[in-house]
């Protein structure tokens, strides 16, 4: 639960070592759940279909073709221990930071395959601009973004910026759902990150730094899922009514 590495190392192999090395997989946990209870991520879901060439098709071509692949390999060990860095200091600035870093450098590579992998939209480049101009209009860096091999961004962000973020992306990218958050989460709504991005003057400061004014694609995004860091998996022990278990919910008859 909580904040967890995978350490890749190649003498636990779960595909040479069987079972035995799958279970001694290099799992850690950097910091428990409750360490940063204010860090949120938001999953914009794209409306598009499904992507052309698969994740492990991709990387069996880049493996093949990049000439960036083995300058990425080496730079990922430093990545890694940035990120546990920012984990351990909650320091959304270098969290955020190092996600977006990474995940364009995962993209380089892509577009390094031959053919090319291209996996990002239109949408997801412009909503990397809006992005890197809100953290310039707010004068700090309040949200950071990462992509898989996918057209789906993630945005990183606490919980008092969240909602102002959110915000801010349907007013470029129209049709885009609006997240439910609880009155906790609106009532720590950032008031002076809000009026940096979302007075019109802002916005308009926003729109200048990200080269946008609207993004002319309706509901880019079909839906937007908002979560905490979870606690992880856990042993459901005796006795449980339907109404207890949150784990496995489903609709209760009529």
């Amino acid at each position: 639960g909580g904040f967890v590495l995978w350490r890749c190392d190649p003498a636990l192999n779960p595909g040479a070592g069987g079972a035995a090395a799958a279970e001694a997989a290099c799992v850690e946990q950097v910091a428990a759940a409750e360490h940063w209870p204010d860090l949120r991520l938001a999953v914009l879901l794209a409306t598009t279909h499904e992507k052309r060439v698969g994740s492990t098709a991709g990387m069996q071509q880049s493996v093949a073709t990049s000439d960036l692949l083995a300058a990425r390999v080496a730079r990922v060990p430093a990545y890694i221990e940035a990120a546990s860095a920012a984990v351990r200091a909650r320091d959304i600035a270098a969290l955020a930071t190092c996600a977006m870093r990474d995940s364009n450098q995962l993209h380089a590579v892509c577009l390094d395959t031959y053919p090319p992998l291209v996996y990002m939209t239109d949408s997801g480049h412009a909503l990397c601009a809006l992005v890197h101009a809100a953290n310039t209009v707010a004068g700090r860096v309040v949200v950071g973004y990462t992509f898989d091999a996918g057209p789906n961004p993630v945005l990183l962000a606490e919980k008092h910026h969240m909602p102002v973020v959110l915000e801010l992306v349907q007013r470029f990218f129209p049709g885009t759902p609006t997240a439910t958050s609880g009155k906790e989460e609106e009532d720590a709504r950032d008031k002076e990150l809000e009026v940096a991005l979302l007075s019109e003057e802002g916005t308009r400061r926003v729109a200048q730094e990200a080269g946008l004014t609207q993004w002319h694609e309706e509901r880019a995004f079909a839906s937007v899922l908002v979560s905490a860091v979870g606690a992880g998996p856990f042993a459901v022990v005796g006795d449980v009514s339907e109404d207890d278990c949150t784990l496995l919910s489903r609709p209760k008859s009529a």
